[in-house]
């Protein structure tokens, strides 16, 4: 995920910037302030539903599923509401380009929509069937990957991962450790079940904390240098908050934890050539270096298969971990860097241990920290089809 942080750019234009920026903020605050968003149109409402309203059942679902976690923030997701069925749908339009060739985190980020949308149709009263079986042929048709049937159940329409749709975030700042014991925590995700094929392993020791830590700076080294892949994945990046909410997607310096006077620097005066230089990109190295070196837990989602279906489980059990992490006032962070890349994956897998065949499908960083700002989300009428 690419977000950049310049405090770390020694750059004159930058310091001298800043400075005046910082004068300039103490003497007139209010030109310093993005306009708020009209509230009838907000781009952050879809966090604050956490009852369906005048949705109906299958819209309210579909309606969690778009607060799920996808690369990038760009939601590529599309939703056709079928009777009791909701058929899942890649938005093709929406795809990273150079920095996601195969399109893996894009059928990532549609099994973690499809894991919200499980839980709030259990929390609705609902068990849902999910059929992933068209997912390796999605690119032939027209982006469908997915459905769920909805079927009514006796038992109690609750689910205690329900009210973490509406906290879960990308939490990409420096983690404390966690509060609970790690068992107790990892034991959580084990009350749903398997995702056959799909597995998950933790790291939090000394030893293996260090060896991702090198891993990933070399990962993402190796993608900055990358031209291509980095312009695309910049492509996604909205500089000024009137950009981000009007688009309703993309990431931003926003949702980081980056100093104010940075946010408003970016924001203001910096150039789309800034976001491009080489000043930009070793920014992030540095940022990936300082979180990495920041994270108590680890965890690593790898799959016995290199194929679409196999993506979109993967994406499930990520969310499940987003959901458990959130419903216990956790933090989470994926660095896909590592896992992306043909160096690094087969590293990362043979420096952790992992079986034989093993494909490392994502990079997760666990632990305590304040929340930050929410990102932006596209209207749930602007994807049903």
């Amino acid at each position: 995920m690419i977000r950049p942080d310049p405090i770390l750019q020694s750059r004159r234009r930058f310091l001298r910037q800043t400075g005046a920026l910082a004068v300039g903020a103490a003497a007139f605050p209010a030109l310093f302030r993005a306009a708020p968003a009209v509230a009838s149109a907000s781009p952050y409402v879809a966090w604050e539903q956490t009852a369906k309203g005048d949705l109906t059942d299958l819209e309210y679902v579909a309606l969690c599923g778009t607060l799920a976690a996808n690369a990038h923030n760009t939601q590529p997701w599309a939703f056709n509401l079928l009777g009791n069925r909701i058929v899942l749908y890649a938005d093709l339009a929406r795809h990273l380009g150079q920095a996601d060739p195969r399109r893996r985190l894009m059928l990532m980020g549609l099994g973690c929509a499809t894991e919200n949308m499980v839980v709030a149709a259990a929390q609705l009263g609902y068990a849902a069937t999910v059929s992933d079986a068209e997912a390796d042929a999605f690119l032939q048709n027209g982006g469908r990957c997915a459905s769920l049937e909805l079927a009514r159940r006796s038992d109690s329409n609750t689910h205690p991962w329900f009210p973490a749709i509406f906290r879960r975030q990308t939490t990409r700042a420096e983690f404390e450790p966690l509060p609970i014991s790690r068992n107790e925590f990892t034991e959580s995700l084990n009350e749903y079940g398997e995702l056959p094929g799909t597995h998950l392993a933790w790291y939090g020791a000394a030893h293996e904390r260090e060896a991702i830590v090198r891993i990933a700076a070399d990962a993402v080294a190796e993608f900055v240098a990358n031209d291509a892949a980095y312009r695309d994945s910049m492509s996604w990046f909205r500089r000024s908050r009137r950009e981000w909410e009007a688009s309703r997607d993309g990431i931003s310096i926003f949702t980081s934890d980056a100093p104010w006077f940075v946010k408003e620097w970016v924001e203001f005066l910096s150039t789309p050539e800034d976001l491009v230089s080489s000043e930009f990109r070793q920014g992030e190295i540095d940022v990936v270096k300082r979180l990495a070196e920041a994270t108590p837990l680890w965890s690593v989602v790898w799959s016995e298969r290199d194929t679409p279906d196999a993506w979109l489980q993967g994406g499930r059990l990520i969310e499940r971990i987003y959901l458990a992490a959130a419903a216990q006032g956790l933090a989470v962070h994926p660095l896909a860097y590592p896992t992306e890349s043909p160096v690094g994956s087969p590293g990362l897998a043979k420096s952790l241990g992992l079986p034989s065949g093993a494909v490392p499908l994502m990079l997760l960083r666990v632990g305590l920290a304040r929340p930050l700002e929410r990102s932006v989300r596209r209207s749930l009428q602007s994807v049903l089809r």
